[in-house]
């Protein structure tokens, strides 16, 4: 999924297991937006799984991690999560972090397995 496909879903919600945020803009004073983007990463994950299973769950890391340093100073970065996989004890998010004016930028890609081994079970 493109960055501007997850634009695309978080402006018109087509499932609760899409998120976006968008972060405070960077500053010249040094903001590191690469914590602010692993942070958001969390954040997001836990918001899809409390909506799919009703607990945060366990981070279980990154299987995949792509990052792109880049001078992002003074633009909005937005980080969006989509969940890929579903399954009742463990699900998938593909995370991506662009700035807010080029969305076909990639600051960060990374996907992730969130682990709820006590959550009921999902349709």
């Amino acid at each position: 999924m493109t960055p501007s496909e997850v634009m695309d879903a978080t402006i018109h919600p087509i499932a609760p297991t899409v998120e976006a945020v968008q972060l405070p803009t960077p500053d010249a004073e040094g903001t590191d937006v690469a914590a602010q983007i692993l942070r958001a990463c969390d954040t997001l994950r836990r918001r899809i799984s409390t909506r799919l299973t009703g607990q945060e769950g366990l981070f279980a890391g990154y299987d995949a991690m792509t990052s792109v340093t880049s001078n992002v100073v003074g633009q909005p970065v937005v980080v969006s999560a989509v969940a890929i996989e579903v399954r009742p004890a463990l699900h998938r998010v593909h995370y991506v972090a662009f700035p807010l004016a080029s969305p076909s930028t990639v600051l960060f890609s990374g996907r992730g397995a969130t682990l709820t081994p006590e959550a009921p079970g999902i349709p």
